[in-house]
């Protein structure tokens, strides 16, 4: 529990190679190398399914945070000042695919002349 900061920033912070998130195993190796910490990757798993620690972003935040940015009132909202409650910044390429899909998706009822 101690460690629970720190294995969490290297999951989820850009510590690997090329600026990317760490995976599993490199969090085990890295934990293992400089912090004499021994755990599976399984156990890892585990805590960061108990943690409530995960990179991926559900649909139904993307909806809420969509939701969200269609509501403010102010010039100039930025995708990129978005977080979600987890302080976990949100990927702005993830969120520009999903508001282009919604876009793709959406279908426009059909005008009724007349009515």
């Amino acid at each position: 529990e101690h460690l629970k900061p720190i294995i969490v920033e290297l999951y989820m912070g850009k510590y690997g190679p090329n600026g990317k998130s760490m995976t599993t195993r490199q969090v085990l190796v890295f934990m293992r190398d400089h912090y004499s910490f021994h755990a599976t990757e399984t156990q890892y798993r585990t805590w960061f399914n108990k943690w409530g620690v995960r990179r991926r972003t559900l649909s139904t935040e993307k909806e809420d945070i969509v939701s969200a940015l269609g509501k403010r009132t102010h010039l100039g909202t930025s995708i990129s000042d978005v977080t979600i409650n987890t302080d976990k910044p949100v990927d702005k390429k993830q969120l520009t695919r999903c508001l282009k899909d919604q876009m793709h998706d959406h279908q426009p009822k059909p005008m009724m002349p007349g009515v």
